[in-house]
């Protein structure tokens, strides 16, 4: 029997091994790159923030102070202290690279914003005794809270022109803004009565209270441009007491996550992108803490580098890099990313495609073409 042309035959074994590897169940990213790092001078190092271009922010502890830093996506590091600062710490990065975050001077917190040029902008909402950014939007917004010197503590936004909104959640007496959107919209905690609920405040200022677990804690960390949130709350799930982590879409369907059968102080979800994946930490049975990332299918990779005791996840892109901390076997706090390392089912991709758009006569050449453009 005449067997088929060798390229059809070819295209026919790739079209089969991609039909096999898009019915596997396995993680679309398999394994992470970690860069760990330390700015020079370091005791200790957090990492905060990440943005979309690999740019990653947080604070240093020194023998003395605290002082933020940001990270270029190239490995440069400068310290991002305002003038007069005594002790700082970044909190949030946008698009461009601005940072946010807040500072002590003589006995007060501060926030501030730094330009990707350097500059600095110091703010206080009217009436506060401290003031502590926790979110800059790619806007320039940024959003956090503030505490009049009398047990009270108020949510707030700072456009981008400099005009700030205060608000007090459900008149609580106690707003903690954690994250806002390019649209706008607030996330965070509020206290009503010893007990922390979670709220949404939309651009127009309505807001929506979420209690996931009524009598228990709902903390909400993070909101992506689609207006899904992502937090955890505390309560019996999955058949154990203690924190479980949640996805709560646009639409108000929650989603519990409990990655990988954590146990003991249970799951934290602290970032979400925009493609829906959430990273966070979980305890494993022995009470040690894991980083991790669920992507929106569900799949869940572990998050932990190689000299790592306990690691904390605070930070994920789109692109699927993730940021945090972790502890090693001295008591020494690290800083690092994770870049996702794509499996080689994505080539199989790109070359079925590039099958696709010419005859059977030319594809044999075109594919030699195309893997020899592919491979480093």
């Amino acid at each position: 029997m005449r067997q088929p042309p060798a390229a059809s035959r070819l295209a026919a074994f790739i079209g089969a091994l991609l039909c096999f590897a898009t019915q596997s169940p396995s993680v679309a990213r398999a394994d992470y790159v970690y860069t760990v790092f330390d700015p020079t001078g370091s005791v200790n190092t957090y990492v905060n923030a990440l943005n979309a271009n690999g740019v990653a922010a947080g604070t240093y502890r020194d023998t003395t102070t605290n002082n933020a830093f940001v990270r270029d996506a190239a490995g440069g590091i400068i310290v991002a202290d305002p003038v007069g600062s005594l002790n700082t710490v970044g909190t949030a990065l946008n698009y461009a690279g601005a940072l946010a975050g807040y500072f002590t001077d003589s006995g007060h917190f501060h926030g501030f914003i730094r330009s990707p040029g350097g500059s600095f902008t110091t703010f206080d909402p009217t009436g506060s005794y401290s003031t502590f950014t926790y979110a800059l939007n790619d806007g320039g917004s940024a959003a956090g809270y503030y505490n009049d010197g009398l047990g009270h503590s108020y949510g707030f936004i700072r456009s981008a022109t400099g005009s700030i909104t205060t608000f007090d959640a459900f008149a609580s007496g106690q707003t903690f803004v954690t994250a806002l959107n390019n649209s706008g919209v607030a996330v965070g905690n509020y206290i009503p009565g010893g007990t922390f609920l979670g709220f949404i405040r939309d651009a127009a200022g309505n807001m929506t209270s979420l209690d996931l677990s009524p009598g228990n804690n709902t903390f909400v960390t993070a909101i992506n441009n689609g207006d899904s949130v992502a937090g955890y709350y505390q309560g019996l799930a999955d058949g154990f007491s203690g924190d479980h982590g949640f996805i709560r879409d646009a639409a108000g369907n929650v989603t519990t996550i409990d990655p990988l059968g954590s146990t003991g102080s249970g799951t934290m979800i602290t970032a979400i992108s925009d493609l829906g994946a959430v990273a966070g930490s979980y305890y494993d049975a022995s009470n040690r803490q894991h980083g991790f990332v669920r992507d929106a299918a569900g799949n869940v990779m572990v998050i932990d580098p190689a000299a790592s005791l306990d690691t904390y996840v605070s930070s994920i892109n789109d692109a699927g890099q993730v940021a945090g901390w972790y502890q090693d076997s001295t008591g020494m706090f690290h800083g690092f990313i994770a870049s996702p390392v794509p499996e080689p089912s994505g080539l199989l991709l790109v070359m079925i495609g590039a099958i696709c758009l010419v005859g059977s006569r030319g594809t044999a050449r075109l594919l030699r073409n195309r893997w020899l453009c592919l491979c480093p």
